[in-house]
């Protein structure tokens, strides 16, 4: 990893980093990969919808609230088709300090993030802190850029990634989606994947299955399926998240291990259903004999005689016609040439007023 230091002035700070191949992170990430690769449009079709729920304490006191909506992207990124956005928010107070953090971040159907930006922001009495982590990818991998404002000083650091360096990674607007995903298509196996620390280093990230379990919300009980996501940053602790999800992959659940604050839903949503259509019946085309219908047949009938006569009256008007037509057979029959339509080109060539005496007309005459 190189670093370059470039301070802006006293009360701000720049810094560049490199991660180059070799500071790959290492993840058993095949259960990942076959999974994304057996994705479907269809699968993505039906983890789109909006999950709302409510931030509350120990005691079980609302002091905020949280929402997911995955989309179809309907902006026309330039590049890119069929990507999906996914945007998430959460804002609250506890005690004197309010806090908001949101994220919007576009992936593809492979779970591959094009662009994403998170923002977390914390009011105080005494103080105001604003983080922003945007990220975008690149020909050659990723680049993204941190700002930290507290107290009046700014930090900003950038950052590029190789794709090797990020081979298999997983941005939290991705994972948002891959756990739907996980519910709705039932993987249970664990596995690794590739992300971002708090620092914006590449870190491992482990998948855990729950095992099924019922919880109370409101008056029912809700059979819901449990996922622990672990970061395991290489400069602080590992930070993990527990959520649970409906089978249609409505999140019920979620938590930080060791937050006072759990994010849970207050009544139970309505399941998702995906709009299925019957399959296009193939309808046999029925045999048609236009001879056997004594309508048509009449009609083709009385066709026919008035083309005759239309031809015959033509003939008539026209006697040159005959005329051509017998001097045409006496030459070919006369001549018998192996090609008769080189013959019969040269032949009604001398008619032309335009065209030369064809090579016909010329032995004709002498």
């Amino acid at each position: 990893m190189t670093t370059i230091y470039s301070p802006l002035t006293s009360a701000a700070q720049s810094y560049t980093r490199y991660f180059s191949d070799a500071e790959r992170v290492v993840a058993l990430n095949d259960t990942y990969v076959d999974f994304v690769k057996s994705i479907t449009a269809e699968d993505i079709k039906g983890v789109l919808f909006e999950d709302h729920l409510c931030c509350v304490t120990a005691s079980d006191e609302m002091v905020g609230s949280y929402e997911c909506i995955a989309e179809r992207d309907t902006h026309g990124l330039a590049g890119h088709q069929g990507l999906i956005r996914i945007t998430a928010s959460t804002n609250g107070k506890i005690e004197s300090t309010q806090f908001v953090t949101t994220l919007d971040a576009l992936v593809d159907f492979n779970l591959a993030t094009i662009s994403q930006t998170h923002v977390e922001k914390t009011t105080s009495e005494d103080n105001v802190s604003t983080r922003t982590v945007s990220l975008n990818r690149t020909m050659d991998g990723y680049e993204a850029s941190r700002e930290v404002i507290e107290n009046n000083k700014k930090t900003f650091e950038r950052f590029y990634y190789t794709e090797k360096c990020l081979d298999g990674f997983l941005s939290e607007g991705a994972n948002l989606l891959l756990q739907r995903l996980m519910v709705k298509r039932g993987l249970k196996s664990y596995f690794e994947s590739v992300g971002l620390d708090s620092e914006c280093h590449p870190c491992m990230i482990s998948y855990i299955y729950l095992n099924d379990r019922t919880l109370p919300i409101g008056k029912q009980e809700v059979r819901v399926n449990g996922i622990e996501r672990t970061v395991h940053s290489t400069v602080g602790l590992p930070l993990s998240w527990q959520t649970y999800f409906m089978a249609d992959g409505h999140l019920i659940l979620r938590l930080q291990v060791g937050s006072p604050i759990v994010i849970k839903i207050q009544e139970v949503p309505e399941r998702f259903v995906q709009d299925q259509f019957l399959e296009q019946p193939e309808i046999p085309r029925p045999e048609f004999n236009w001879r056997d219908d004594m309508e048509l047949y009449s009609r083709f009938l009385s066709q026919k005689d008035a083309i005759k006569a239309d031809y015959l009256l033509y003939l008539r008007n026209h006697p040159v016609v005959k005329e051509m037509l017998s001097d045409f057979l006496q030459a070919l029959l006369m001549r018998k040439p192996d090609n008769t339509i080189e013959f019969a080109v040269e032949f009604f060539k001398s008619f032309s007023s335009y065209g030369l005496p064809t090579k016909l007309h010329l032995s004709t005459h002498n």
